[in-house]
């Protein structure tokens, strides 16, 4: 038995339900093509429209390529922002980088539209990292040459001849002096430069720019509130040393933290280290994705491995880190621990970006976190 073939355009012809029926798929493909072609190009042209009455042009493709030569960003840090700035249709992206704030607030829709369709970690990644860059050369134009420029609460750094770095707070910045809290074991050590001689300190600006400077001693005091202080006399001359990678915040947080070594062999963690002492509890008090500092009463020499466990908004966290340096508080009891994070997971290190950035407050946390005893 011989199948039908299909009706040719020939014998359509002669049948004319048949012919109007083939006229009538063909006008209605069209037609959806049409509708669609004109849609995309209503939607360009609201979107030109809007822009041009609010007298501020788009960003196209040329404003991008700036930004990627100006802030050296990768390729998929550049596709993404492209992709974000059609998304939302921004306006001018080189100048409007120049406004922290509304990037911030451009970058997180585009946090919450990830967090909204479960992306990968590897795409959270490059959105910080799209951040930092952005943000690096944004504070290009904010370099600062003078002392006068810190502001009080700034972290101050002096490095001892025996290579231990000292770490305090700028109090005061007044045109005759820089007033400085140091630690009362700094205050009573043999090591601290003498009065009217020349040292050399490690200041933080405004930005993740770390500045070094030349400074005199004044004096030295002990203040009416039992604090004790160094001052200063300001200078002219910072000079940008640093930059650093990865921004940070304080946060003051209980932690536990255990002494472990990088081998697998022995009695070994989770994540495949020796563990050499049991739980010990301390105080994380700032943190970025590259490390942290840690407080705690015990003594563990700089170059030892630490396993870390901390809560975040409601999650439980874990890295290893190495011990850079060591500082003590002003009465000696507690020892500051400077942590360089050596093994940290990937979501780890992005649910650290994601707080330090202010952006975990738009989720609620998910499960809380107990100190163990």
């Amino acid at each position: 038995m011989k199948s039908e073939a299909a009706p040719s355009p020939i014998l359509a012809a002669h049948n004319p339900t048949l012919y109007w029926i083939i006229v009538a798929a063909i006008s209605t493909v069209l037609l959806i093509l049409l509708v669609s072609f004109v849609s995309k190009k209503a939607a360009v042209w609201i979107k030109k429209s809007k822009s041009a009455k609010s007298g501020k042009k788009l960003t196209t493709k040329k404003d991008i390529n700036y930004i990627y030569r100006k802030a050296s960003l990768t390729e998929n840090q550049t596709k993404m922002l492209w992709h974000i700035c059609r998304k939302f249709s921004v306006p001018d992206i080189i100048s409007l980088n120049s406004d922290a704030e509304a990037i911030d607030e451009l970058l997180k829709k585009q946090y919450v539209e990830m967090k909204a369709k479960n992306a990968r970690e590897e795409q959270f990644t490059t959105l910080y990292h799209l951040n930092y860059k952005l943000e690096a050369y944004r504070e290009q134009d904010y370099v600062i040459s003078l002392s006068s420029s810190l502001k009080p609460g700034e972290e101050v750094t002096f490095k001892d001849s025996n290579g231990i770095n000292w770490i305090f707070y700028l109090v005061k910045n007044g045109p005759q002096e820089m007033l400085i809290e140091i630690t009362k074991a700094f205050y009573n050590s043999s090591i601290k430069p003498a009065p009217m001689t020349k040292f050399i300190l490690t200041v933080s600006g405004t930005s993740n720019t770390a500045y070094s400077m030349q400074a005199r001693v004044i004096r030295y005091e002990e203040a009416m509130d039992g604090k004790y202080m160094l001052a200063v006399k300001p200078s002219k001359s910072l000079i940008p040393i640093q930059r650093r990678r990865y921004k940070r915040m304080e946060i003051n947080v209980p932690c536990i933290f255990t002494e472990v070594e990088p081998r697998s062999s022995g009695a070994g963690n989770s994540r495949g280290y020796a563990v050499l002492s049991g739980n010990m509890n301390g105080t994380l008090g700032d943190i970025s994705a590259s490390g942290c500092s840690l407080s705690g009463s015990q003594d563990i020499m700089t170059g030892h491995y630490l396993n870390v466990k901390f809560q975040m908004d409601g999650q439980e966290m874990e890295a290893v880190g190495i011990i850079l340096s060591t500082t003590q508080n002003s009465e000696g009891e507690e020892s500051l621990y400077h942590i360089k994070f050596t093994d940290i997971d990937v979501h780890v290190k992005n649910s650290i970006y994601a707080h330090v950035y202010g952006w975990t407050s738009l989720f609620p946390p998910e499960r809380s976190f107990k100190e163990e005893k």
